[in-house]
């Protein structure tokens, strides 16, 4: 055995705190949930019903309290992502500058890439969405942007609620010149797939929307439209039977759910600029 000084705990925690940097989609969402995410479980999402403001009367006092619209959701974890890589001798890789952090970046990389993707997935699944569109044009682009904003005012998301247009690339390019820098041009909004602001509301761009081999599913939302728990739950070294050398593999779990179903809307387009 050539492993001795691996530390799986940490090697989990360094990941984990990657996966939250390199995440633009999973970080856009609702991340509070009551419980531990571990395969199968089924977590309650904190924070999710909304509560209604009403006069009060000094005879009558008040009524029966209200059940929260939106109550008690809750998100289910049932995806499962790994990752399995040789390397010579695992305390040395340990030990060489950059080796282990390279290799453990790249399944991060990986690993974000899938959490994302799975996160567009669910958010394509919204009851609020377009028709298929073909926009070939900056305004057309913007007057689908504004039409989703358009639901989502009249479904009471107020200005001072947080909200972000995510975009595919080819949908950005068109509607850029509609964007205003970001205030003091925030590092941390920049980190986190943010490039300008519209109307209020974060725009980003990214690879990992729902593509239907036709259209790309882009999404506007608040972040508490989608909830989102995940952890890598296993980092383990181990010696595989057939090489003279070590390995490491670990296993990332999540899940994700639709939380507030009227603070979502999904534009539904293909790039019409493609010949």
């Amino acid at each position: 055995m050539a492993y001795e000084n691996f530390k799986p705990t940490m090697w989990a925690a360094t990941i984990d705190r990657n996966l939250h940097q390199k995440s633009i989609l999973v970080d856009w969402c609702n991340q509070k949930v009551k419980g531990q995410p571990n395969y199968g479980n089924k977590l309650e999402i904190l924070g999710n019903g909304t509560v209604n403001i009403f006069d009060y009367d000094t005879e009558t006092g008040l009524g029966a309290p209200e059940t929260p619209e939106g109550g008690v959701t809750h998100l289910l974890i049932d995806q499962q992502k790994a990752f399995n890589f040789k390397v010579d001798d695992i305390d040395n890789a340990q030990t060489t500058p950059d080796l282990m952090p390279a290799l453990m970046d790249e399944a991060t990389e990986k690993l974000a890439s899938a959490r994302d993707l799975y996160v567009a997935e669910v958010g394509a699944g919204s009851s609020q969405i377009s028709a298929a569109l073909t926009i070939a044009t900056p305004v057309e682009a913007k007057a689908a942007i504004d039409k989703a904003l358009k639901v989502l005012r009249k479904n009471n998301v107020a200005p001072g609620m947080s909200v972000r247009i995510e975009l595919a690339y080819w949908m950005y390019q068109l509607f850029r010149d509609y964007l205003v820098e970001a205030k003091t041009a925030n590092d941390e909004l920049i980190k986190n797939g943010t490039i300008g602001m519209y109307d209020g509301c974060q725009v980003a761009f990214t690879n990992n929307l729902k593509n239907d081999g036709t259209n790309d599913y882009m999404m506007v939302r608040t972040n508490k439209a989608i909830a989102f728990a995940g952890r890598t739950s296993k980092v383990e070294p181990y010696r595989p039977q057939n090489f003279f050398a070590d390995a490491v593999k670990g296993l990332n779990v999540f899940g994700a759910v639709i939380a507030r179903p009227k603070e979502i809307y999904v534009i539904k387009a293909k790039d019409g600029t493609e010949a």
